[in-house]
């Protein structure tokens, strides 16, 4: 992965793919070596910003916001998820006056079971 980025240097999802890679790694060794994991996810982070630093995208926020999060910058990570909801902001529901609200309609299998007449004569 790291050749790739020496070879083009200004392709977003290369940066985006080694701060995935790199993330992925430091997940693995939360359990068994925290400081490491920190570094590992501070390098994340870093592929993140290089990333976003060639197209900003609400995902390469999001997850550079974790990154932050699990390195234990937790300024880094608001800012980064603020950025993320910005860029990519969640759905809306319309609230238009011509809208009716939603309310879900029980359907067949939702209704209680009414209790069953036993057969008027057996069944053979």
């Amino acid at each position: 992965m790291t050749e790739a980025t020496q070879i083009d240097p200004n392709r977003d999802l290369i940066w985006f793919t080694m701060g995935e890679a790199l993330r992925g790694q430091a997940k693995s060794k939360e359990k068994t070596d925290r400081a490491g994991s920190k570094e590992a996810y501070g390098k994340a982070a870093e592929a993140y910003q290089k990333a976003i630093a060639i197209k900003p995208q609400g995902a390469y926020y999001n997850n550079l916001a974790d990154a932050y999060a699990h390195s234990g910058d937790v300024d880094g990570a608001v800012k980064a998820y603020n950025e993320a909801a910005t860029l990519d902001p969640p759905a809306q529901r319309d609230t238009s006056s011509t809208s009716a609200p939603y309310t879900p309609t029980p359907v067949a299998w939702m209704r209680p079971l009414k209790p069953s007449k036993p057969p008027s004569r057996p069944i053979h």
